[in-house]
């Protein structure tokens, strides 16, 4: 009860929550006998954070060869997240704004850099700046997608 139902048998089930409540009550019934009833609360998945390859988004500036060895954008949890629950980036802008030069604005589908996003991220220049934002990620397990905060690099 709570806005959440039930599916799978053989005693494999999943609950699927609806999002109208922050508590629910499960209740387990084998062979008509009442096994027991637990609460359960519930919250929200939080929104993944960004990651250009191996490199977190930390706000500090990057050698232009750590940037270049990195080849796609990723979308996670943290590592000391609850759960494991993989992200695909979907689709995401990518923004290169050399020194005193208009930005260079590219869309990009699925995680992986266009040879375009390479050859700039592998040519910039100390001061350089990258911008990934208009993140979107998909939970491969169940399905879901959450927008990812934008990501923000300063080539050292």
């Amino acid at each position: 009860s709570g806005g959440a139902s039930i599916s799978g048998s053989n005693g494999n089930y999943n609950l699927t929550v609806n999002g109208s409540g922050n508590e629910i009550t499960v209740t387990v019934t084998a062979a008509g006998k009442n096994m027991g009833t637990t609460k359960f609360r519930v919250r929200d998945i939080p929104d993944p954070n960004p990651m250009l390859g191996g490199i977190e988004n930390k706000g500090i500036a990057i050698p232009a060869p750590a940037l270049c060895a990195q080849n796609r954008i990723l979308a996670t949890l943290g590592r000391d997240f609850a759960y494991n629950l993989p992200f695909a980036v979907t689709q995401y802008r990518f923004i290169y704004q050399k020194r005193n030069r208009p930005p260079v604005v590219l869309n990009g589908n699925g995680s992986a850099l266009t040879g375009q996003m390479k050859g700039l991220i592998c040519n910039a220049k100390s001061g350089d700046r990258i911008y990934i934002e208009n993140i979107k990620a998909r939970n491969s397990e169940y399905g879901f997608v959450k927008k990812v905060a934008p990501m923000s690099i300063t080539v050292k």
